[in-house]
């Protein structure tokens, strides 16, 4: 039994970032005024990289967790 599963949450996370990028792409074929311009500087440019930032974290928590896990079983 696994005490903390992270990478469930990581995939989730992933997987949400990869739909609003790709339903972003494609809004962007039709919808390119000002407003979609400052949406996306403004509020979707800043999400990615600290998405990915959050995902490296998790994954560095994820391998400390299991190694502790690991520890505490021996």
């Amino acid at each position: 039994m696994h005490i903390a599963d992270l990478h469930t949450g990581i995939a989730k996370l992933v997987e949400a970032t990869e739909l609003l990028q790709e339903a972003w792409e494609e809004t962007k074929l039709s919808w390119h005024d000002d407003n979609s311009r400052n949406l996306e500087e403004n509020h979707l440019r800043p999400i990615f990289p600290s998405v990915k930032l959050a995902i490296d974290a998790t994954n560095r928590m994820a391998e400390i967790l299991a190694r502790a896990e690991r520890d505490c079983a021996d």
